[in-house]
């Protein structure tokens, strides 16, 4: 499997230490796709997981890295230095993955085993990594009103 913080060289670790490859690998949860509890301020900017997904890649990207330097400017305003994402947000953000996923079960679990269907084993197939169902343009409405409409305050723990 790809490790989310490899890319660069190095490992990202969080609280108490913490890979962020190895929370990932058991199982992926985030806040919008960019953001996930026990990593404060990180936003993770060029996947696909529970985030928009497009093949016009630059496009995606350029929504999560707008939405990154906007949420940093308006924490700035607020004074904030530290920003964590809740576990109640990053969960209600996980089931609202869930619901808008478009992955096909019945068509996997009759599909020859291999990487896209837990190897055959679609009962512990996590849909946590699959993008944003609602498509990119959802997506990118949905972390504009989140922003202007009281998310931070809500979703993220600020110090």
């Amino acid at each position: 499997a790809a490790r989310a913080d490899r890319s660069g060289g190095f490992t990202l670790e969080g609280v108490g230490g913490r890979a962020l490859s190895d929370k990932w690998d058991q199982e992926f949860r985030s806040l919008h796709g960019m953001s996930t509890r026990d990593f404060p301020n990180l936003f993770v900017i060029g996947t696909f997981r529970q985030s928009a997904g497009t093949i016009n890649v630059p496009y995606s990207f350029g929504d999560q890295a707008e939405h990154a330097a906007e949420t940093i400017a308006i924490l700035l305003r607020l004074g904030a230095t530290r920003m964590e994402v809740t576990q109640a947000a990053e969960d209600a953000w996980t089931d609202q993955c869930k619901q808008k996923s478009r992955r096909d079960l019945a068509y996997l679990r009759n599909c020859t085993p291999g990487s896209y269907n837990g190897e055959g084993n679609t009962e512990n197939l996590s849909l946590l990594v699959d993008p944003y169902g609602g498509g990119p343009f959802e997506y990118a409405q949905l972390i504009r009103d989140w922003r202007t409409n009281g998310g931070m305050k809500r979703d993220l723990d600020l110090a």
